[in-house]
């Protein structure tokens, strides 16, 4: 469900220009087309602060929430997305401020790339998340895993004193993989 919201809140966002609510136009060093960040007039404005409330705000604010003690997936994404948030934030707030376009271009790309490698950061850091992926796409499982037998046999040996005499007595046991690892 969360992610059909995510879906139709990109979608809104994304079809926003068409019904007037901001434009689409050249970004950066004019080598792609986006909707434009750097508009002067109070439509862009409004649409800057709705973009950095609901892509970074809340976001952010869901992340500190749920993954306080979780540093690298909200560091991750702070890394990636604050300059280009900060940016925008700076140009609405000072509108007479002219920014280079590769001052403009460079966060805008880390932020794009960012989502490319969000699922690494998650695979690396997230156990559950990543079992649900080795599950969904078992070619990542790795050839080389150790396999772990229902039964071991274990050898367990005792020192007895009887009236000063040591013996030793060695015998061995079935004992199950879960047993073994209560002892350990």
């Amino acid at each position: 469900m969360s992610i059909i919201v995510c879906c139709l809140i990109t979608f809104g966002f994304a079809i926003s220009p068409l019904l007037g609510w901001n434009q689409y136009t050249y970004e950066g060093v004019g080598t792609s087309c986006a909707m434009d960040l750097v508009g002067d007039s109070n439509n862009g404005e409004s649409f800057i602060l709705a973009l950095f409330a609901t892509y970074f705000v809340m976001p952010v604010s869901v992340m500190i929430f749920s993954y306080g003690n979780i540093y690298a997936k909200v560091g991750f994404f702070l890394i990636c997305y604050t300059p280009f948030a900060v940016l925008l934030l700076w140009k609405v707030l000072n509108k007479d401020a002219e920014i280079d376009p590769i001052t403009m271009a460079i966060p805008s790309m880390i932020t794009k790339v960012a989502g490319i490698f969000t699922p690494f950061v998650y695979l690396s850091r997230n156990k559950v998340f990543r079992k649900h992926v080795l599950n969904v796409y078992p070619c990542f499982k790795s050839k080389n895993r150790v396999h772990h037998f229902n039964n071991i046999e274990q050898t367990r040996i005792t020192t007895v004193d009887v009236k000063d005499e040591t013996t030793t007595h060695a015998h061995s046991s079935k004992k199950s993989y879960d047993e073994i690892q209560t002892v350990f």
